[in-house]
């Protein structure tokens, strides 16, 4: 638990702080750093690499997250594919991957994350489609956060669950 709420302060201040610096730096609304800059950095183990590492390599803020919280939920990336079945993860997407980052492999213990800690992000990391997520959070609109599996089982299929369950805490 501890690990995970460092984690989400971790990212939210690494965000807030990186997005205000390029955007003073460059003056652009984008928050994503210059062309330009994105070439001149060389590519970084997709394993070890930090939120802004990864943003400064031209990803947007959300396949940045994505990107961390899947591996935080598996313990590591070993396959540019095992990305593949993560919403906003297609061909176009993972050859860029190729190109700014590393793939070397680094075993870590998989986190479990609480249902009060989810996000969009991190349902995406988890290998839900675009309907289930929206599905999770008109729910928690509606009536707030997730707060049981029980009802988590009312809006995703039996087969789903037995997926996501071991990233369940």
């Amino acid at each position: 638990m501890k690990i995970n709420l460092i984690l989400k302060w971790s990212i939210q201040a690494v965000k807030k702080n990186s997005e205000q610096s390029v955007f003073n730096a460059n003056s652009s609304k984008s928050g994503v750093s210059s062309e330009k800059e994105v070439k001149n950095l060389g590519p970084i183990n997709v394993n070890t690499a930090s939120y802004l590492d990864i943003r400064e390599r031209g990803f947007s803020v959300n396949l940045a997250q994505r990107i961390i919280y899947f591996r935080e939920l598996n313990g590591g990336i070993s396959n540019w594919l095992q990305l593949d079945s993560m919403y906003g993860f297609g061909a176009k997407t993972i050859e860029k991957l190729q190109t700014k980052l590393t793939l070397k492999t680094v075993t870590t213990t998989p986190q479990k994350f609480s249902l009060n800690e989810t996000n969009e992000n991190l349902w995406y990391a988890m290998g839900l489609s675009r309907k289930e997520v929206k599905a999770i959070l008109e729910y928690e609109n509606q009536n707030g956060k997730l707060t049981s599996l029980t009802t988590l089982e009312t809006l995703l299929s039996s087969e789903k669950m037995i997926e996501i369950k071991n990233h369940i805490k």
